[in-house]
């Protein structure tokens, strides 16, 4: 629905039945430029739940290609008023910590979780960016009088 979803950029997740259909996109941590002046990621997104019944849920999650499973970022459950009332979300971020060892890929998954027969949970995501955490430069502590006596 483009009233829904009236961006370009912005995209439509259908939640089937005990499934967490989704899209997920990659960025090769070479690619992001500074990379050693950040000590952690934010992801920053909208999110509207549309007909997302209590117990099924929009979830955005991440992992590094050095992990097996999918972590989640920010989970929103719906409830029986979003069929009539889409639920929105805007501007939500989620903390991604930085990755040990040898990681070269950062995946986000963008899912719905329903339990829908015929994809009824739906699940729009728009506005998704990636932003680095600078690292605070530390201060070296030197004593300053606090009395001076001449």
């Amino acid at each position: 629905s483009r009233i829904l979803c009236p961006s370009p950029e912005c995209v439509r997740v259908q939640g089937y039945r005990d499934d967490d259909t989704g899209i997920i996109r990659g960025t090769a941590l070479s690619t992001i430029s500074q990379m050693d002046a950040f000590n952690s990621f934010e992801l920053q997104f909208d999110v509207t739940l549309s007909d997302v019944e209590a117990g099924d849920y929009c979830i955005v999650s991440y992992r590094y290609d050095t992990e097996a499973d999918y972590t989640a970022v920010a989970s929103f459950e719906g409830n029986s008023a979003t069929e009539e009332f889409p639920e929105q979300h805007l501007s939500q971020i989620g903390s991604i910590p930085f990755p040990s060892g040898n990681a070269e890929t950062l995946y986000v998954k963008l899912a719905a979780k329903g339990n829908s027969a015929k994809g009824g949970d739906i699940c729009y995501f728009d506005n998704v960016s990636l932003f680095g955490n600078i690292v605070a430069p530390t201060q070296p502590t030197t004593p300053t009088p606090t009395l001076m006596l001449t």
